[in-house]
Formats: structure tokens, sequence, C-alpha cells
């Protein structure tokens, strides 16, 4: 049940978070351009998944910056893609670039854009990302994150397809959904494939301020819409990076990864999501003098109180460049690649219970929701009515 406080009187232990807050919304220059990326760019061709994205789109207009070879963008949906090129024929005509409507996870087409173009990079952005959406949509998760994932790094291994990079989530550590299930199984993939001589690796980023479904897009078309804001928990709380931070982490990443290496922001902040809810809120009182409530809706299902960029089965490595650290993850004993047809099986079969036992056989440390649970069991029920 949604329960709306009133938001006049803020506890006076509220206020210290509104700092983090404030510097993390804080207008500022953009920061400046780093020698290293562009060297490592210049002059190569790369390839973007999930391009039309928030963070595809963003890396994809700063690499223009650096003078690629050429710039492979790739996405199912079409109209990202297209005001990507709008943009990219503005601020970057010299630039060649090829938009592609389709999927990673389509074998063939990758393999032809392999053949064609021999990128020396890949960006793997493309995922579903939204934690309660995914339990609703399972199968959906564990297509886009896990099995394109695969079929990806089984294209680019066979044919040699340079470095390649995917944007995970913190939410892969000590996963409570199937979303952050999908993207530490896409980890495992990646760095089984990168026995294969390529250099395949991952960055776990948090919430990214501004993209598309962010809670701080949310919260924006809430205020204009008069609120509430929602908020889970009062004790929810979540990493949030800036997206040209997030951006300068993923570039760092490419640089600076080995194979088979997982990695994470070096500097983390948790900030809780009621202080960023009530920061807003007062700067909106300030500037419209109007002062919109919060309704507490709850945790919704997959959705923990904390994430942590570490499971409890992992360990913190070292640092690597100037921003990241090493995230020792264990790699799991079964046999990936027949758990991988098995989930692929019942991925196609809409087995969810299936679906389910293949992912905990991936990742032990995965906890199904109860939804989930409650899903499949009435399946099995209804298979044997």
């Amino acid at each position: 049940m949604k329960r709306t406080l009133s938001p006049p009187k803020r506890q006076p232990s509220r206020k210290p978070g509104f700092a983090v807050c404030e510097a993390l919304l804080a207008e500022r220059p953009d920061a400046p351009e780093r020698p290293a990326d562009r060297e490592f760019h210049q002059g190569r061709c790369v390839l973007i998944t999930g391009a039309g994205g928030s963070i595809g789109g963003m890396l994809a207009r700063r690499i223009a910056t650096f003078e690629p070879a050429a710039l492979i963008l790739l996405d199912a949906a079409e109209h990202g893609l297209f005001e990507l090129d709008r943009h990219l024929e503005q601020a970057a005509p010299g630039v060649r670039r090829r938009l592609v409507v389709g999927s990673c996870g389509n074998e063939s087409l990758m393999r032809d854009l392999l053949q064609e173009f021999s990128p020396d990079v890949t960006y793997h952005t493309a995922a579903h990302k939204h934690v309660p959406l995914m339990e609703q949509n399972p199968f959906a998760a564990i297509n886009n994150n896990a099995l394109g994932t695969w079929r990806l790094a089984k294209a680019v291994a066979e044919l040699r397809g340079g470095r390649l990079l995917m944007i995970s989530t913190d939410k892969a550590a000590n996963p409570a959904s199937i979303m952050g299930a999908s993207k530490r199984i896409a980890e495992t993939v990646l760095a089984t494939h990168s026995q294969s001589g390529i250099s395949m690796s991952s960055i776990r980023l948090g919430n990214v301020l501004g993209t598309q479904g962010s809670v701080l897009t949310t919260f924006q078309a809430q205020l204009m819409a008069g609120g509430p804001l929602t908020v889970t928990h009062p004790e929810a709380e979540r990493f949030f990076l800036r997206s040209d931070d997030a951006v300068s982490l993923i570039l760092e990443a490419m640089r600076c990864c080995e194979a088979n290496e997982v990695v994470a922001p070096a500097a983390e902040t948790g900030v809780r999501v009621l202080d960023l809810a009530d920061y807003l809120i007062a700067k909106h009182r300030a500037e419209s003098g109007t002062s919109p409530g919060i309704a507490m809706i709850g945790l919704r299902a997959g959705e923990k109180l904390r994430e942590v960029f570490v499971g409890d089965g992992e360990l913190q490595g070292a640092a690597i460049g100037s921003l990241l650290r090493r995230v020792h993850t264990v790699v799991a004993s079964e046999n990936v690649v027949a758990a991988m047809y098995a989930l692929e099986d019942a991925a196609t079969e809409r087995d969810l219970d299936g679906l389910l036992q293949t992912v905990k056989r991936l990742v032990p440390d995965y906890t199904a929701s109860s939804l989930l649970r409650q899903h499949s069991q009435r399946a099995k029920e209804a298979a044997h009515a």
C-alpha cells in the first residue's frame, strides 16, 4: 500500500545527504579530453551494440571526437539510432559510420558485420536493465542479456573481432533479480571466451544519472506532474554516477582491462534514494514555491535495499588505471557451454522452472524472487493439470 509522507518537516539527520546530492547534480564543465583515450581510438574501427540507448549513444558521441576509422552502430530499436545519426551528422560529419538495425544476439548478422568491418574494439552496451520489468519478463532478460552476449562472444572469438568490453551492473553482485543474474551469466560467458585469446572483459556500473528510465528522470517527470515522488524504502541506497563520469570509466576500462577481468569504480559513494528525493523537492520548492510529497511504495520484486560492486563470494582486487579496481569473481565450475545450451532450450520452450534451475547452476549465489518462484510453481502445476 502506498503511504504519502507530508513534505514540510524533514528530520535533520537527512540533511547531510544533501551535500552528496548537490555534488552529483551540480553543473560543471565537461571533463577535459584524456590524450590516452584519443590515442587508443584514433584510426580504429569501433563497434557499439545498443548504440541507440543512453550509454551507447554517449559513448558514440565521445568516441566520434577521437577520429576513429569508423563507427559501427548497432541497435534493435531504430529511433535511437536515427536520433544518434542526426547528432553525429552535425557534430562529426567526417567520421565514417554504419547504422545497423538488429540484435547482437543474431549470430549471422554479427558474423557478417565482423567479416565486413573487422572492428578493433567492441563496446557491448545492449541490455535490458529495468529490474521490476525483467522480473515480469524473465525470458526476455535471459535472451537479451545472457544469450545475446553468448552469441556475440562466440562470433567475436571465431572471427578474431578485437577487444570487447561489456557494460555490466552492480546488480550482478549477490544477484537477487533475474536481470542481475543474466548480467552475471554474461560476465561468465566473456570470461570463458577470453580463453580463446581475445580480450573480453566487463565493467560493473551503478545507476547512471539522466539515462532513460533512471530514477533521476523519473523523479523529474514526477515533479513536473506535481508529485508525489515514489521511493521504494526509506533506507534504499544506490550507487549513482554522472553520465560523463560513466563514459570516462568505460573508456578507461577498455584501455586498461586485461582478458577475463571484471572491474568496478574505485570510488564509490552510496546515496539514499530518499535523500535524492528530498533534495529535489527542496530545490523545486525554492524555485516554484510548491512542495510535492513522497510516496513509499515498498521494494519491488528483485530489488535489494543496498547494492554492492563486490559480492560475498568475490574479492576486491587492486587498482587498475586511475579510476578502477579489479573484482576477483568466481567462474562457475559448471560446464558453461553445456549450461548455455540448456539455458537456450529453456528460453526457447518458455520453461521457467528449467530456466531458473539452469541460472542457479551458473550463478550459485542467485536467489530467485518470490514473484518468479510463484510463477514457476504455477507453470509446473498447469503443465501437470
